[in-house]
């Protein structure tokens, strides 16, 4: 995922990122892995991602291995009493 120059700092990474784990989640996947660029490693990590190897370099890039455990949340229905 890339965000151009011109429409940073707007939190389209922070909602793409969002929108993919609900993907995820909806497919009943409970682990996202994804490969970042050195320049995005603070916001994956900001995102609740950890590094599982050391840096690597491919193609003229510093690269990372990310993962995240996804937590799913079950709504419960409250239980009226009459007291």
């Amino acid at each position: 995922m890339a965000i151009h120059p011109d429409y940073q700092g707007r939190s389209l990474g922070k909602r793409l990122i969002m929108y993919a784990e609900q993907v995820a989640r909806n497919f009943n996947f409970s682990i996202i892995f994804l490969t970042g660029r050195k320049q995005a490693w603070g916001f994956y990590e900001k995102m609740g991602y950890c590094d599982l190897m050391d840096a690597y370099h491919e193609n003229g890039l510093t690269l990372k291995v990310f993962k995240k455990e996804l937590v799913y949340f079950s709504k419960k229905k409250e239980m009226k009493t009459n007291g």
